[in-house]
């Protein structure tokens, strides 16, 4: 019962996502506590700029964009 997928990649997977909810949200409080709301939303853009960023090289690797070398464009994902 212990090798099934489901116990062996989801169960964890799961967890670590419910984790990364509570982080996001105690950080947010934290944030609040400290009078430092203002800071989340500078996190914000930069968070967007991020998946940005990672999906031009998706986008790049199936040939939407056809400009840049798909090497500048694994470097920029793994960077950012």
């Amino acid at each position: 019962m212990w090798k099934s997928v489901l116990i062996q990649r989801a169960v964890p997977l799961t967890v670590f996502y419910l984790l990364l909810i509570v982080a996001a949200i105690s950080l947010d409080y934290l944030l609040h506590v400290a009078h430092l709301a203002c800071v989340g939303r500078y996190m914000g853009f930069s968070g967007t700029a991020f998946l940005v960023f990672s999906f031009a090289y998706s986008a790049r690797k199936s040939k939407v964009i056809s400009n840049g070398t798909l090497k500048f464009f694994l470097w920029l994902h793994c960077k950012a």
